[in-house]
């Protein structure tokens, strides 16, 4: 069916309005979230002292300092495009059509949620766009040990082969890593994991995992594994559970929650 030339001019302003309406929408996915939801538990800021650190932090910026040392950084989030900037502008060469520089942006809060001894865990919650088909975001435990200037400690190499054992039979953890690769592989090779508490003669080590995915990034995979207490860790892990800086006193809404994979504080599975 044919329109008469006397309908065009009434059509016009329509289908402009439509498509202005579809570009606001589209720009809306590339633009920064106002804000970003509060994932992130344990104290927003704090200050603590650890044997001779002392430790402070907010939710964009965390620092160890000793005297005598040069400081630790623990992490710097700057809220805005300079994250980005240098990537887009790489990306632009090679793909212009996939970035624009003026839609760039990184937000990200982190939070220290546990201490025992020279190892500090901090709880990230990042997201952002620099360029390629969609956003990206994370969610993690990093931790990192404060004798080596800051580098990332595995769950294997402090507490050596019993990891790899228990994470093995994690019947939870097995399901998240095979059938439906919820979580990054091998969890004792990454710095994914807080100290939740001493059970006896026990320790239990809650791993929280970002998604293996990007379709899913975003998501928590949280799991509990119990661990001898090695005999080179006995007296630090004592001294932080006196001093009530393992996740399960200094964060313990993030500690208490049920185990599996979580996406926007939701349990999925």
């Amino acid at each position: 069916m044919t329109m008469p030339p006397s309908r065009w001019p009434l059509l016009s302003p329509c289908v402009l309005q439509i498509s202005l309406l579809c570009l606001a929408a589209c720009q809306r996915t590339l633009a920064p979230p106002d804000h970003l939801p509060e994932r992130a538990r344990g104290p927003a800021t704090g200050t603590l002292a650890a044997g001779p650190w002392n430790l402070t932090w907010t939710t964009a910026r965390g620092e160890a300092t000793r005297p005598g040392h040069s400081p630790v950084l623990l992490y710097d989030h700057h809220a805005g495009k300079q994250g980005c900037i240098e990537s887009v502008a790489e990306l632009l060469r090679q793909e212009p059509e996939w970035a624009t520089e003026a839609a760039a942006y990184y937000v990200g809060t982190e939070r220290v949620v546990a201490v025992v001894g020279s190892f500090v865990t901090t709880v990230i919650d990042y997201n952002g766009y620099c360029g390629g088909a969609h956003p990206f975001h994370r969610r993690s435990f990093d931790t990192v040990d404060l004798a080596t200037g800051g580098k990332p400690v595995t769950l294997e190499g402090l507490f050596g082969n019993a990891a790899r054992a228990a994470c093995a039979g994690h019947r939870g953890l097995s399901r998240a890593l095979g059938e439906d690769a919820a979580v990054i592989d091998a969890p004792w090779t990454t710095a994914h994991f807080a100290v939740k508490a001493i059970e006896g003669a026990s320790v239990i080590v809650r791993l929280g995992l970002p998604h293996a995915t990007e379709a899913d990034a975003g998501t928590l995979g949280l799991f509990d594994i119990r661990l001898p207490i090695p005999a080179h860790l006995r007296s630090t892990l004592l001294q932080a559970d006196k001093a009530g800086t393992l996740l399960g006193s200094l964060a313990p809404e993030l500690a208490g929650r049920r185990q599996g994979v979580y996406r926007d504080d939701e349990l999925v599975q």
